[in-house]
């Protein structure tokens, strides 16, 4: 580690000097930002899928590209058919209201399907000397399209849409036999997203598929085939993961306690490795082959790990669920409204080039945000509701509504207000206690309640029809360490520590944008961690000094959540870095005024 060789007295005496950096202003949107985030960025989203504004544009034609083939005037993947268009009708049949044209699209896209039940390419031949990459490029987007169709059904219930789907199902169960024999398995290993992978991935669609006609036998269908995506190895993850998540409902489908164990060892196997980033995401590719993240990866880890903490009931698969939302979803989200890639390095992300994937990511990163709002922010209990994830939100359960927003930070306290609108008599709402927090304290109706040391939940009973809490979570501010340790930050003595600053649930980084001259080399800099001063503006921003690594000097830098470069554009940014322990030289109270207040030493 990097030691200090200048005294501070001796720093003091060459250099004081303050930068007088400050966040560039926010969006017009700015109070929907600070206090009802989540539902701000579900509106971005959405609006990027219904307006005009960004290119290209969701249009009828951009849309159905990819199963109304047009080889003379391509869009980006309309080999891939059906993954555009079905993640399409997936992510907008919670929200049809809002495209006047969707029911329509869904009529036209029917009339595309192929006579054997595919869409896309009727040309390509599924024998097991002719499959290729583009054969398992047309399996991917069918995969993704039949799901499209089911969530479609769900919602509304189409016999048309589900006789479709019924003949895209038995297309699939036609193809297991040439895609499934070693001879292909193995040809198509080193084939990235054109791997096997565009095979197990319609295991989704599959069991959803049973789940709405009754028939076991597409099920069954997919339980022959998730065993051929083997290790993780190297390989697309977005595929892997899309695997997992279809193995999960298999699961679900059945009770078979197998494919439990199986989805639980992978993810257990995954998080331990180093294809998981500092941010809570994913990469693109498994093996380290480069460090960019992927938006639908990121979005299926999100959604797996809620999944399995419905099943177990282990809590750390909800707070790696909750650190992927805050910290790698929203990091993930551009300011237009996608969702995509960004490159990263190891101890933060590169320049902020957009690289908006709007043929996935931007609608997979929509629909993990509905996934949360719909089924696991909230929930229904056997003796009443639990709420897990504190989101900007309404609510809906059954015999329940109300919403939530986020009042303020003062420094100390992530304080929350939550509107009961209706709520069933006799129901006990419980409240979860974050690890990340060390208090929670609840009032309501003149009264307070507080969850004792060590509790994971807090019960609030006889609630009533127009009540409102408000809820108080103390904020822990600890370190991680490159090996996933938390240290408490007034607990690391007088150890130098190199890791990334927590604020609750929020990771903290220092963005280029805001700060060129600590992330411009040399930017090894040292952090006192006690000089951690919030801006009292209700967000988690926050003054800190440092000393640089590249010329004596003690300087102020902003740390913001890694999440708000959404909002503030996704420059170079570091998110790992050196701390100096507690008491290990840090900078006395006197000396920090004297630092943020340089006239004091005129008197």
């Amino acid at each position: 580690m990097r030691h200090i060789f200048l005294s501070f007295k001796v720093l003091l005496t060459l250099f004081i000097s303050v930068s007088a950096i400050h966040l560039p202003g926010q969006t017009s949107a700015d109070s929907l930002i600070r206090h009802h985030e989540f539902t701000y960025r579900m509106q971005l989203a959405y609006e990027r899928m219904t307006g005009s504004r960004y290119q290209p544009v969701f249009s009828r034609d951009f849309i159905l590209a990819d199963i109304h083939l047009d080889p003379a005037n391509p869009r980006r993947f309309y080999n891939f058919s059906g993954d555009l268009s079905g993640r399409f009708f997936e992510v907008m049949a919670g929200a049809a209201d809002k495209r006047t044209d969707y029911h329509q699209l869904m009529r036209e896209a029917l009339k595309y399907q192929r006579a054997d039940g595919r869409f896309g390419d009727a040309g390509l031949q599924f024998t097991a000397a002719d499959i290729d990459g583009e054969h398992m490029a047309l399996l991917w987007g069918n995969g993704r399209f039949l799901v499209g169709l089911m969530e479609y059904y769900r919602h509304f219930k189409d016999r048309d849409v589900l006789n479709t789907a019924i003949k895209l199902g038995n297309f699939f169960k036609h193809t297991y036999d040439a895609c499934s024999t070693p001879e292909v398995v193995a040809k198509l290993e080193g084939f990235g997203a054109k791997g096997i992978i565009c095979f197990t991935q319609y295991i989704e669609g599959l069991v959803m598929l049973s789940e709405a006609t009754g028939d076991a036998s597409y099920a069954n269908a997919a339980a022959k085939t998730y065993h051929l995506i083997g290790k993780r190895g190297i390989q697309h993850s977005h595929g892997y993961l899309t695997t997992l998540r279809g193995v999960h409902m298999l699961y679900d489908y059945t009770g078979n306690k197998t494919y439990l164990d199986f989805v639980r060892d992978a993810v257990d196997d995954l998080l331990a490795s180093n294809d998981m980033t500092l941010y809570s995401s994913i990469k693109e590719f498994f093996g380290n082959i480069h460090d960019r993240d992927e938006g639908c990866s990121t979005a299926d880890l999100l959604r797996l790990c809620l999944a399995l903490h419905r099943s177990t009931g282990n809590a750390k698969y909800l707070q790696v669920a909750e650190s992927t939302l805050y910290n790698a979803m929203y990091f993930n989200q551009y300011n237009s409204g996608d969702f995509g890639h960004h490159n990263l390095h190891g101890r933060g992300s590169g320049p902020g080039t957009i690289m908006a994937a709007w043929w996935c990511c931007t609608m997979h990163g929509l629909r993990a945000l509905q996934d949360i709002k719909d089924n696991y922010a909230l929930r229904k209990s056997a003796n009443g509701y639990q709420w897990d994830l504190y989101i900007e939100s309404d609510y809906q359960a059954d015999g329940f509504s109300g919403s939530c927003r986020r009042v303020s930070f003062d420094g100390k306290d992530l304080i929350y207000e939550l509107s009961i609108h209706s709520i069933k008599k006799g129901q006990t709402f419980r409240l979860r206690v974050p690890e990340w927090s060390e208090r929670l304290e609840v009032t309501y109706r003149g009264t307070t309640s507080s969850a004792l040391p060590g509790q994971n939940n807090l019960d609030i009973p006889n609630l009533r029809n127009g009540d409102k809490l408000q809820i108080r979570l103390s904020a822990k501010v600890r370190i991680r360490t490159a090996d996933g340790t938390f240290v408490a930050a007034n607990g690391t003595g007088d150890q130098q520590v190199n890791g990334s600053l927590f604020i609750g649930p929020f990771l903290m980084g220092i963005e280029q944008q805001v700060d060129p001259e600590f992330c411009a080399e040399p930017n090894e800099n040292l952090v006192f961690i006690n000089t951690l001063r919030f801006r009292g503006d209700q967000t988690c921003t926050a003054d800190i000094t440092y000393s640089h690594n590249g010329f004596p000097s003690l300087l102020k830098t902003t740390l913001t959540p890694v999440g708000q470069a959404t909002f503030i554009g996704h420059s170079y940014q570091l998110a790992r870095m050196d701390f100096a322990g507690e008491n290990a030289g840090s900078i006395t109270e006197e000396q920090l005024k004297s630092i943020l207040n340089p006239s004091r030493n005129n008197k």
